[in-house]
C-alpha cells in the first residue's frame, strides 16, 4: 500500500510530475487513517453505542408548578444531556 505512495511523494525530487493525480493521491491518503478510526469505532458495538449516548438528549421527567392558589401555572420538560 505505501510503496505507490512512497513513488508519489519523492517522485518530485527527480523532476517527475503527475498533475492532479498526484493532489488526489496525497489528499486520499492524508483522510485515510481518521477515516480508519470512524469505521472502527462504528464496528465496534461498544464504541458505537458511546458514541450514541454522548450526542443523545434524554428526556428524564415532566415538572408541573403550581401557585400558591393551587392553580396549575406552568409545565416544564427537564432534559439530560450525557457527557
Amino acid at each position: 500500500m505505501y510503496i505507490p505512495i512512497a513513488f508519489l511523494f519523492s517522485s518530485p525530487m527527480f523532476g517527475i510530475g503527475f498533475g492532479v493525480y498526484g493532489n488526489f493521491t496525497m489528499a486520499f491518503l492524508a483522510i485515510y487513517p481518521p477515516l480508519d478510526q470512524l469505521c472502527t469505532m462504528y464496528i465496534i458495538r461498544d464504541f458505537r453505542d458511546a458514541i450514541r449516548n454522548a450526542l443523545t438528549v434524554r428526556k428524564l421527567d415532566r415538572v408541573t408548578t403550581t401557585s400558591q392558589s393551587g392553580v396549575q401555572s406552568r409545565n416544564f420538560m427537564i432534559y439530560q444531556i450525557n457527557h
